[in-house]
């Protein structure tokens, strides 16, 4: 018995593969704007819908539509009846009508060398070019519902600049764009989603280019300038996260109004960060956590920045700063208000302006400043660091900062004003040694916690106000000076009161005695009522001088052998206590313990410099 061939083996296969919508016949009968596009895509040219308007439509009408099936034809290179010129596809003016139950102009998985350029066109719907591969896309001047180039490859650059309006998503995540990206002077109410994209040139989303809610390029590598100047984003979530991407050239801010987020975790940034006019509100207002800028952060001319700047671990060659750009702690900043609407606003920005207004740098590091302000002191850099959190100043404390920042004027030959930050981060350490630092008292923790408080007091009472922390050892003998000086003029009048008194006793005996020595002589010993006192004192003895008494005292390593022949006297000749001797006394015994102490601190404080 013969089996009867299947009707599928007689079918003509090419017929049955037939798509519907590539060809011409499909078509007909075309509307007016049809027939114009297709004569206009085979001669290469313009094809304008309405050349006496220059506004893209927002209805449709018999003379202005095109069915977003038809420009899928053309823009897939049409057939033997509508050919397409090498320029591509250039409409404008034309309402473009998606069926509704598939609001799209779908060209997902284009593949043409052609160019697609819609000017002020009106989609209505959604444009999906998802995993597609174009020449460019120009969008210029055109409202689409939503604009989908996820995965694609634009062999070109793809520009919405004009007025463009999108009203929901711009999908550029994965794409590989050998171009420039292009947002100008339009709208996206919406997010701007570029995560991991590719783009050859520069992203740019400049003049007044309002993103609704926020533009998305994590991971992105962009070869090119990042420009953000005068661009807009209002959501108080997020404005622009670009946390990992990579940037070859400049990240451009200025005159940014940003009322979220800008986060450039983890950046590198080839080129440098310019920030002038800009205007950060959001809280945090910029992240620049890990990042890495090979040029020059341009920190300053900016009109205001309101919530949390954080560059903690962040790394750049140059600091381009002003004295108003970082003192944003005082209480006179912020005195202009970006959002001028709203008395809450106001309101809130001064309750938290001691909370939020402030930069954390904390591993910050940064190679050098350019510009700095004239008269520049110490107080400038003091109060640079002191924008800091206030926990990283006190319960929580930061040294780091204080070391880089020393460290680097210290390498731009600003030596007085780099000591003077160290000493300010000794202090700071200090408090925060005695406020917050805590040993646990125990069996094995007394001794800790007894040398700990020891330590101090020490740091507060001699290492900080005698010698600076060791970064003025001069210090030292100035105090030694000043005691010294003093102790010359209590020596002095201790002499005239006849109070200083030679230590050797065969001079006493002679005086007790009568001999050569008269015993009234012994009333005041070092200005004598007669000459023949003085005569009679042994001609070995030295003579007192309040000066050299007072340096031999002081002096712990330098015998003048004045001390050894002259002391205060505690009692009289009559056996009564002189009682200014005994504060002659105790101040020697001071000058003792103060030439010991700080002659130590002098030798330290200098060994620790020289360390430094």
């Amino acid at each position: 018995m013969v089996e009867k061939k299947s009707n599928l083996r007689k079918s003509n296969p090419a017929k049955a593969l037939t798509l519907k919508g590539r060809k011409l016949e499909d078509f007909l009968p075309l509307l007016p704007a049809e027939e114009k596009l297709r004569a206009c895509a085979a001669l290469g040219v313009i094809c304008d819908i309405d050349p006496d308007s220059d506004q893209r439509p927002q209805e449709a009408t018999k003379q202005n539509t095109i069915r977003a099936g038809f420009v899928r034809y053309m823009i897939l290179g049409g057939c033997a009846k509508s050919p397409i010129d090498t320029k591509g596809i250039i409409l404008e003016k034309a309402f473009i009508s998606c069926p509704d139950n598939m609001p799209w102009l779908d060209l997902f998985g284009l593949q043409t060398k052609l160019v697609l350029e819609l000017y002020k066109c009106k989609v209505d719907g959604h444009v999906g070019l998802s995993k597609s591969f174009i020449n460019s896309i120009s969008l210029n001047g055109s409202e689409v519902n939503s604009l989908s180039c996820d995965d694609a490859i634009v062999n070109g650059s793809v520009d919405l600049r004009e007025d463009f309006k999108s009203l929901s998503d711009v999908e550029l995540n994965n794409s590989k764009i050998t171009g420039n990206v292009t947002l100008s002077n339009g709208h996206v109410l919406g997010k701007l989603n570029a995560d991991n994209c590719v783009v050859g040139g520069n992203f740019e989303i400049t003049k007044d280019f309002s993103i609704s809610d926020a533009a998305y390029l994590r991971a992105a590598h962009v070869k090119g300038n990042f420009n953000c100047s005068n661009g807009k984003f209002p959501s108080t979530d997020n404005a622009i996260l670009a946390n990992r991407a990579v940037i070859v050239g400049d990240v451009n801010l200025s005159n940014i109004n940003a009322k979220g987020t800008i986060g450039l975790t983890g950046t590198e940034i080839g080129g440098s960060l310019l920030t002038e006019d800009a205007v950060l509100s959001g809280s945090p207002a910029l992240q620049l956590r890990n990042s890495s800028i090979s040029g020059t952060l341009m920190w300053r001319g900016f009109k205001y920045v309101h919530g949390e700047v954080d560059l903690s671990g962040a790394k750049c060659a140059t600091i381009n700063t002003g004295r108003n750009s970082w003192m944003r702690k005082r209480p006179d900043y912020a005195d202009y208000n970006p959002d001028q609407q709203s008395a809450d606003r106001d309101l809130e920005n001064k309750q938290q302006k001691e909370v939020t207004f402030h930069t954390r740098i904390d591993n910050f590091d940064y190679g050098t400043f350019a510009n700095i302000p004239d008269n520049c002191r110490s107080d400038y850099w003091i109060e640079w660091l002191e924008q800091q959190p206030d926990e990283h100043l006190g319960k929580r404390f930061k040294p780091r900062p204080w070391e880089q920042l020393a460290g680097v004027l210290n390498s731009m030959g600003y030596e007085e004003e780099a000591r003077d930050v160290r000493i300010q981060k000794q202090k700071l350490q200090t408090r925060f040694m005695r406020q917050h630092e805590r040993i646990q008292p125990g069996l094995t923790g007394t001794l800790r916690y007894a040398f700990h408080w020891l330590q101090i007091a020490f740091r507060m009472l001699l290492w900080g106000p005698l010698v600076a922390y060791g970064y003025r050892p001069g210090n030292a003998i100035l105090w030694l000076v000043l005691f010294v000086a003093i102790g010359t003029g209590i020596n002095h009048w201790a002499a005239k009161q006849g109070i200083i008194t030679p230590t050797h006793p065969l001079i006493y005996k002679e005086a007790r005695a009568g001999g050569s020595i008269p015993a009234w002589c012994a009333e005041n010993w070092v200005y004598f009522p007669d000459e023949n006192c003085a005569s009679a004192m042994p001609s070995e003895y030295s003579e007192f001088n309040s000066l050299v008494y007072t340096m031999d005292v002081a002096l712990p390593v330098v015998n003048l052998r004045m001390e050894d022949d002259w002391a205060p006297r505690v009692v009289y000749t009559d056996g009564t206590r002189d009682k200014g001797g005994w504060w002659v006394r105790l101040y020697e015994w001071f000058l003792i313990a103060s030439g010991w102490i700080l002659s130590l601190l002098f030798v330290s404080a200098v060994g620790s410099s020289i360390r430094h």
